[in-house]
């Protein structure tokens, strides 16, 4: 006779054997949920911040035909930690987009926005410098046109 699933779990030793499976299930997930989030941060800083001064299309260069499969990796492991964190994590800096080739290459486009320095106060001047300066760069054979007439004065050469 086979046993129902509530005789099973009146037997204290099949109950306890189950739970310690799903602990085991549950520390085994946790732990692979973790080595992809730390995987996929070990790429991207390879790609962004890495240790050899190397540009990121550099790094992407190195990955040749197979930088779109690595692009396409690491969306499927932001789609996974977004779905148990409910955040997805930004992979590409504010300023780069990415251009994925047929030939399975990724150009990087764009660059790390402009940061806008703080005005800087300039030093007093003194009266003589004060006064405002023109700066005329001429070109070989220009002759500036002539005043205006009305500019003219009458009787001074």
């Amino acid at each position: 006779m086979a046993k129902r699933i509530v005789d099973i779990f009146d037997d204290d030793d099949v109950r306890q054997k189950a739970l310690k499976r799903v602990q085991r299930d549950q520390d085994v997930i946790a732990a692979l949920f973790k080595n992809v989030v730390d995987t996929f941060r070990r790429m991207a800083d390879f790609v962004w911040r890495n240790p050899y001064g190397l540009t990121p299309q550099e790094i992407f260069d190195l990955y040749g035909d197979k930088a779109v499969d690595l692009c396409r990796l690491s969306s499927a492991a932001q789609a996974m930690v977004e779905t148990y964190t409910g955040t997805r994590p930004a992979v590409v800096p504010e300023g780069y987009d990415l251009q994925y080739n047929a030939d399975g290459t990724v150009t990087v486009l764009g660059g790390p926005p402009k940061k806008e320095e703080p005005p800087q106060a300039e030093p007093a001047a003194s009266p003589a410098e004060s006064e405002p300066s023109i700066t005329v760069v001429v070109e070989d054979g220009y002759s500036p046109p002539p005043p205006p007439e009305d500019s003219i004065q009458q009787g001074n050469p």
